[in-house]
């Protein structure tokens, strides 16, 4: 006994349907792995100069964003150096908070230019 599904399909190849590249194959899984493998490696690279070139802190910001690279958060590169852009930014203005934070009042209206 044959089944139904099995005649539409051979009358769909028949008729050249559903025969496109990558179908029913592993072609097609092998295509998208190569791509999401380049842009991981490619955005790993990208991290790891940064850190190098000491552009971002290795302890605090590396490890969060290498996860983040692994875990498909930056789709592209523009992502990625946005993120850092805003996390340096946010780093350099939370120091200077601090540091008026610290002062003592009196300290701050008399190093200020009269």
């Amino acid at each position: 006994m044959v089944s139904i599904h099995f005649h539409s399909r051979s009358r769909a190849r028949r008729k050249c349907r559903h025969t496109g590249y990558g179908k029913d194959t592993m072609e097609a899984l092998r295509r998208i792995m190569k791509r999401l493998t380049r842009r991981l490696k490619m955005l790993k690279r990208l991290l790891k100069k940064f850190c190098w070139n000491k552009k971002i802190d290795k302890l605090v910001y590396y490890h969060d964003m290498f996860m983040k690279v692994k875990g498909k958060v930056y789709k592209n590169k523009c992502v990625l150096m946005e993120s850092m852009h805003k996390s340096s930014r946010e780093r350099k203005f939370s120091g200077s908070e601090m540091r008026l934070a610290l002062e003592p009042e009196g300290e701050k209206t008399a190093s200020a230019p009269q």
